[in-house]
């Protein structure tokens, strides 16, 4: 008998008996490259997870060519409890545009949601080592490191004025000074003294600053204060 060319969209076609094709839906209007951006973009920034993935999986074509979107949608994925498929996701935006920091970040999460501490140490630590001075990346390395059994690093805490700068110097080049032995972490709150610790109306914002860390300071393997 005769064939049939049926459209069934993202430029797809069946083709069959006409006898027994079924009369195909009208197609679902295709958005462009950025309005797909648009959709997946505002659901995310809303903080509506499964509209943001909705969003991309509908016009999946386009969407998943874009490292930063596929980054989204794992992150809305990992929000929703989906873990396996939020790596997927993650692994996809790795791939096309290398293992970015906040990348590595969320795979190194997956990976510690799902039990596979070597795995989550072994990205956090690129995450690390990619920005030392953020501290929820130290904190993962921590975590995930203790969870497979390697050597957890020292935590230092510098906090103080601004001297505290000639530190930051250190903090930025851990790898350098430190290797993996230590993190150093640094608060500096210029003009800051020591009198102006106990001075809550003082425009350095030290005693806030310093009451805000508190729970840091007391995790800490060493402190150093450093005030005029």
């Amino acid at each position: 008998g005769q064939l049939a060319v049926r459209e069934i969209g993202e430029s797809l076609f069946c083709i069959g008996p006409a006898a027994a094709m079924q009369p195909a839906a009208p197609p679902k209007k295709q958005l462009d490259p950025q309005q797909v951006r648009g959709a997946i973009e505002s659901a995310f920034r809303s903080g509506r997870f499964q509209a943001t993935y909705d969003a991309f999986r509908e016009n999946f074509g386009e969407a998943h060519r874009h490292p930063d979107l596929c980054f989204l949608a794992g992150v809305s994925l990992f929000e929703l409890g989906r873990f396996p498929l939020a790596l997927q996701y993650f692994q996809n935006a790795s791939v096309i545009d290398n293992v970015r920091n906040d990348i590595a970040f969320m795979m190194a999460l997956t990976h510690q949601r799902l039990g596979q501490h070597d795995l989550a140490h072994r990205y956090a630590s690129i995450a690390y080592s990619q920005v030392p001075v953020a501290p929820e990346y130290f904190d993962l390395v921590k975590e995930s490191a203790r969870a497979c059994g390697k050597p957890v690093p020292e935590h230092w805490i510098v906090i103080g004025c601004s001297h505290v700068r000639y530190f930051r110097y250190l903090q930025a080049n851990q790898a350098k000074f430190f290797g993996d032995a230590v993190h150093l972490e640094c608060h500096e709150y210029g003009g800051a003294t020591a009198f102006g610790l106990g001075n809550a109306t003082s425009q350095s914002g030290a005693l806030k600053g310093t009451q805000q860390v508190r729970p840091r300071l007391a995790k800490a393997d060493r402190v150093l204060i450093y005030f005029g």
